[in-house]
């Protein structure tokens, strides 16, 4: 049986991975339990990033479009998560 989850807050108390396009924004930190996710993998930014937000790992490392050239720059082939 599926259910609809009407608020955000009962979604984060409820699930064992979140799935965004986007980074953790601040107003969703709060939500964010001791250690989960352990592990946050975006997209939809033009720049690489490794960081620790609290317990989690936040990652991207976007190609980015040809005609940016900072994009091209900050990709970085090899770069590889254990999970």
């Amino acid at each position: 049986m599926r259910k609809i989850i009407a608020t955000a807050a009962e979604v984060w108390s409820k699930s064992e991975m979140i799935c965004k396009v986007k980074e953790p924004l601040e107003p969703e930190y709060p939500r964010m339990r001791d250690g989960q996710p352990k592990l946050w993998i975006h997209g939809h930014s033009h720049d690489r990033c490794d960081y620790t937000l609290g317990k989690t790992r936040v990652v991207a490392n976007p190609l980015g479009y040809p005609n940016e050239p900072r994009s091209l720059e900050a990709f970085e082939p090899t770069f590889q998560v254990e999970v």
